[in-house]
């Protein structure tokens, strides 16, 4: 893996590698959604309180600024949100997600 693909999940590991264990599925909602500000700001930055929430994430402020490179950039992001979405459906639903022989839920 190499190049733009690195921006999979790079974002998206600077940021879970300083998040600390039992962070609420609030907070992973908030981050997510500050990344996507992140991305959609064209290379400006986001107020203060966002960027703590991203941490060392906020070095992908420029990627903003290359249209090309926000959905690399967000891959690994949308992938969290969409395993969030399907543990609360499982989670209120009282059972695991089943996982098809591709490994997909």
């Amino acid at each position: 893996m190499g190049g733009p693909r690195l921006l999979d999940l790079a974002g998206l590991g600077l940021r879970t590698r300083g998040a600390p264990a039992g962070e609420s599925l609030a907070t992973a909602d908030e981050t997510i959604e500050a990344f996507r500000a992140l991305m959609q700001s064209k290379g400006e930055h986001l107020d203060e309180e966002r960027e703590d929430l991203l941490g060392d994430a906020t070095a992908f402020v420029g990627v903003g600024k290359y249209p090309a490179r926000i959905k690399c950039a967000l891959l690994g992001w949308m992938a969290l949100r969409d395993a969030l979405a399907q543990a609360r459906a499982a989670s209120s639903a009282g059972a695991a997600p089943e996982v098809s022989e591709g490994g997909q839920a």
